[in-house]
């Protein structure tokens, strides 16, 4: 299985997710918007240091197949260009649409900028503040099975709460963390 970051609504719990996973092995992907990148840096440098992956999710974190094309590529283009000169690597193949809309159309589009869309197998809903961390925590481990790849946001309230824990009870179950890169070779 592999977690995934969405970061784009707030610089939230960086230090303390990117500490759990450092301290637990457990490679990560992080996908990052143009607006979270410029109000954070340093944050997204260091992502890259550490050696976790960084996907596209787009400049403005808007709803895509409400764009033209020419704005959907600017979307993805603005955003690779700010990681490409913060970081030198680029988001490319990693493109996470946000609120997972997506169509035919847009599926091209990014593919003709060299992207795969990545979903996700689910969303931890860790970003809804009408739930707890525990709630959090169990919708996670009541869904596992293998091959998944988890959403979570580093804005959450929950997650860096809940991440540790959840590792554990993955790996006590028998499943193992991969980078997401395996998801497409």
């Amino acid at each position: 299985m592999s977690l995934t970051f969405d970061a784009g609504a707030g610089r939230g719990h960086i230090d303390e997710i990117l500490e759990i996973l450092l301290h637990q092995k457990v490679p990560a992907a992080f996908f990052i918007t143009g607006a979270w990148a410029e109000q954070n840096p340093e944050d997204v440098k260091r992502i890259a240091e550490l050696g976790f992956r960084i996907g596209n999710h787009t400049q403005n974190h808007l709803h895509l197949t409400e764009l033209s094309d020419e704005e959907v590529i600017f979307e993805l283009q603005t955003v690779e260009s700010k990681i490409l000169e913060l970081t030198g690597e680029s988001t490319k193949p990693f493109f996470r649409p946000p609120y997972g809309d997506r169509d035919q159309r847009i599926l091209e589009i990014a593919a003709s900028e060299g992207y795969w869309s990545i979903y996700w197998t689910l969303d931890s809903l860790d970003w809804q503040e009408d739930h707890d961390p525990d709630w959090v925590k169990n919708r996670i481990l009541s869904n596992l099975q293998d091959g998944m790849i988890v959403l979570c946001h580093v804005a959450s309230p929950y997650t860096y709460q809940i991440l540790e824990d959840v590792i554990y009870s993955i790996r006590e179950r028998g499943f193992d963390f991969v980078p997401l890169a395996e998801f497409t070779e």
